[in-house]
């Protein structure tokens, strides 16, 4: 039955292919080989770290991770500066031993720059229930009073962090991290999309106002492939009114995550969990970034299942490798979390799994 639901769900994806199912297969049988495909080496150029994580490494941390990082050949670390309400940073020019500092002066010992997550990820955008009134009512916004705090809240914080690091570390603080994920959720009406671009808007004035007005923004929403009638140009539709609204800088930063981690319906069979999959997607939303005229990265998660469980390293590697040509740069959510051994000593044959597929 398993077997029979696989090939019925891989034909609605592909459009009742029989081909593209076998060739799906093939290519499943393919990435058994951790080391086949040396294409991988030196291609994840960046990571992302939660909060609750980051406060848990000691100094000592954070110089083995950015050395393991730096041997990877990773450049990027985005870093949440906010553990639900309690910031990981202090404003006291005196204190130098709070969180960000330790982490923007080790990064900057081993050149990983870091981009800084602005408030914190509330998921606003998986509410559904304003969402779908606002299909009903399209003149009504449904985020309007939480996008005005949250800008207030991020424009402070940005402020604050420029104020006491920028001078000193203005090298490594590379950009900042937009942390709502939005998704390419069927409910949402026009007004919404508008919505949520103006507040993104909102945040480029914000860093334009700021003393760092150069300074990239980052966003990467999640797109859900479970279902068959989510289809990468309904997405497309939703992001052309967003990026109308959100008016981008060349070097911000669209960086969608993949659909593998968890998708509407529940989780694709694990041998649907291949990039040829991911390929029609990954196509449409980098043309529409290119349109947009804003930098295209991919973030490739590095989870699967509800019990979100590790993907194997040559399964993301080959993911990378299947859709590099889309992409600028490509990041894993998330090599700290899933792979490195530095806090998770158990972890250390993941370590030198990926190690051996990616390092340079």
């Amino acid at each position: 039955m398993k077997a029979f639901l696989s090939i019925l769900l891989c034909l609605l994806l592909t459009g009742f292919n029989l081909d593209a199912y076998r060739a799906v297969m093939a290519e499943r049988e393919a990435m058994a080989d951790p080391v086949a495909d040396e294409a991988a080496h030196g291609l994840i150029g960046g990571s992302f770290i939660q909060a609750w994580l980051a406060c848990a490494y000691t100094p000592e941390h954070w110089d083995t991770e950015f050395a393991k990082m730096k041997a990877l050949g990773m450049e990027y670390l985005i870093v949440e500066t906010f553990l639900g309400d309690k910031p990981l940073y202090d404003t006291d020019p005196a204190v130098e031993d709070d969180m960000l500092s330790v982490v923007l002066r080790t990064a900057g010992k081993y050149g990983i720059k870091i981009i800084a997550g602005l408030t914190n990820g509330a998921g606003v955008y998986y509410d559904t229930t304003g969402a779908y009134i606002n299909r009903l009512t399209p003149w009504v916004d449904p985020f309007k009073d939480f996008h005005e705090q949250d800008l207030a809240d991020a424009t402070k914080i940005m402020n604050d962090i420029l104020e006491k690091y920028g001078e000193a570390y203005g090298g490594t603080l590379y950009g900042w991290y937009f942390a709502h994920e939005f998704f390419n959720n069927a409910l949402y009406g026009p007004a919404a999309w508008k919505s949520i671009g103006r507040h993104i808007n909102g945040y480029v004035q914000a860093i334009e106002s700021s003393s760092a007005p150069g300074m990239p923004l980052v966003f990467s929403p999640f797109y859900q492939i479970g279902l068959p009638y989510i289809r990468p140009n309904a997405y497309v539709r939703g992001l052309k009114l967003l990026f109308a609204e959100a008016k981008l800088r060349p070097f911000d930063v669209f960086m969608p995550q993949d659909g593998f981690g968890t998708v509407t319906g529940g989780p694709l069979p694990e041998d649907l969990v291949v990039p040829s999959v991911l390929a029609p997607w990954v196509e449409a939303l980098g043309r529409a970034a290119a349109q947009a005229g804003v930098t295209f990265w991919i973030n490739n998660e590095a989870f699967h299942g509800p019990d979100i469980a590790t993907r194997p390293p040559a399964q993301v590697a080959m993911q990378a490798v299947k859709t590099d040509q889309y992409a600028k740069t490509h990041f894993i959510f998330s090599w700290n979390h899933y792979y490195s051994a530095t806090f998770y000593p158990e972890k250390a044959e993941l370590e030198r799994e990926f190690e051996e597929i990616v390092r340079p």
